[in-house]
């Protein structure tokens, strides 16, 4: 919903996937895919921030319908009853994307990865001095610090997504329905590159506090 970058891979790109499990065919229609299509009109939140990321979030109206198939499904706005974080805190997303490993080197295969979402506490205390400036009652956090145990190989790995591809989301699935409720907003660089720490959180936009500024600009649809 926001970020003008598109999911495809390029030469030198900041990569979305970091060790991801790779996905089948057709798995996340509503999630990756390249289609050609016009953006009528681009509703940036006026209260967006763009020196802390505050409120990055924008709603793209396309000129012609969408035409749903088994390969272009939509995922669900999150409940507007349940929109407090401590609803998913523990509880882990999937975000998918083009892949990449460790050592920067991109694949077109798509990637799978699942996060935990932690508190903000949790987060601000990993970092301070990052997080501390960035986070706000409008994100969460999701990922692993340090890693994660992958039990099929027996090595810990560097699992994450990264601010390469921006706008990518976070899913849930509830009752047999696919959820929407974070948009890959912000992470930590590797010192003196220009590459994502997979070590670190990241950072989403916590689209459930935008329900009601979605609806207002999403009335007639």
């Amino acid at each position: 919903m926001n970020r003008a970058q598109c999911g495809k891979v390029v030469l030198n790109p900041i990569p979305l996937v970091v060790n991801g499990t790779p996905t089948l065919e057709g798995q996340w229609p509503w999630q990756i895919a390249l289609y050609q299509t016009q953006v009528g009109n681009i509703i940036v939140h006026p209260d967006y921030n763009a020196t802390t990321f505050s409120r990055d979030v924008a709603i793209l109206e396309l000129r012609e319908s969408v035409t749903y198939s088994d390969w272009v499904r939509p995922a669900c706005l999150w409940p507007d009853n349940e929109t407090s974080l401590k609803n998913v805190i523990g509880k882990k997303g999937s975000v998918v994307g083009w892949g990449f490993d460790e050592t920067g080197v991109a694949t077109e295969e798509l990637s799978l990865v699942e996060m935990p979402v932690v508190s903000q506490e949790t987060c601000i205390r990993s970092y301070s001095e990052f997080f501390v400036r960035f986070t706000s009652e409008y994100t969460y956090c999701a990922g692993y610090r340090d890693g994660h145990f992958n039990e099929q190989t027996g090595v810990r790995e560097s699992t994450s997504v990264c601010n390469g591809d921006s706008g990518g989301g976070m899913v849930f699935r509830m009752g047999g329905t696919w959820y929407l409720r974070g948009l890959v907003s912000l992470s930590v660089a590797r010192q003196n590159e220009y590459r994502c720490d997979p070590s670190h959180y990241v950072i989403f936009t916590d689209l459930a506090k935008f329900l009601p500024w979605i609806y207002q600009n999403v009335y007639d649809f």
